[in-house]
């Protein structure tokens, strides 16, 4: 069994409104991906995420990145990220998931920013 702990904290100059964390826990953590990736650079990875099992995922690159997936040419999902603002992802989460609804096999990450981009994926699911 593996966990993962999310956070969620809001607060103003008046204080904090808000202070949560939530324990995810599953079976698998299948995806760990840390990578440094050259500016203009696209690596790819072999994964298996099986969108209806995940129950946790982190997206974050430090550059701007754009990860597409399963065919670089006509992914099933394109994810573009913001330097330093990951994309945290539960399955008590009140969006969808970002990567689905089929099966991903592959991950395709572009570094679209100057310098090399620190790209951190985990994936926890059942």
């Amino acid at each position: 069994m593996f966990t993962h702990v999310v956070g969620t904290s809001y607060r103003t100059d008046a204080g904090t409104i808000i202070n949560v964390s939530e324990s995810v826990v599953g079976t698998n953590q299948g995806v760990d991906i840390d990578a440094v990736i050259a500016p203009g650079v696209t690596t790819a990875y072999d994964v298996m995420i099986c969108a209806s099992k995940v129950q946790s995922l982190m997206i974050c690159s430090d550059q701007p990145a754009t990860i597409k997936t399963n065919d670089p040419n006509a992914p099933l999902n394109t994810i573009s990220l913001k330097g330093n603002v990951p994309i945290v992802w539960t399955l008590n989460s009140f969006w969808t998931i970002p990567f689905g609804p089929a099966d991903i096999t592959s991950l395709y990450i572009t570094n679209d920013g100057a310098v090399s981009a620190n790209v951190k994926i985990r994936v926890l699911s059942n």
